[in-house]
């Protein structure tokens, strides 16, 4: 009998009109892999920010504030390191990536 994988989500509050949705698989109590997800509320909708996953077998961030939707790799390190880092990165920087994120929502 395989591995039982597990799902574990959660939604952190940042603010009234921001917040954090987070998926973890876990596998005898290491990460799988993982997305977070930092949301804005705009005019009622809720809209993407910024992405962390594990698609296409290894973990980046989708920077959806920008035009280009720019895929930036994360460091080659254990999954439950990766997702550690990219908590903080998003913790450190959520406001900074919303307002860039507005600048591009505002211009259309």
């Amino acid at each position: 009998m395989g591995k039982r994988i597990v799902e574990i989500s959660f939604e952190l509050y940042l603010s009234e009109f921001d917040s954090v949705n987070v998926i973890l698989k876990v596998e005898s109590g290491q990460i799988k892999s993982f997305t977070i997800i930092q949301r804005t509320m705009a005019k009622d909708i809720w809209h993407q920010v910024t992405r962390y996953d594990c698609a296409h077998g290894h973990a980046h961030q989708h920077q959806l504030y920008r035009k280009d939707k720019r895929k930036v790799r994360l460091a080659n390190l254990r999954r439950d390191d990766q997702y550690k880092l990219a908590m903080h990165e998003l913790m450190e920087s959520w406001l900074s990536q919303k307002k860039q994120w507005r600048r591009t929502y505002e211009r259309g």
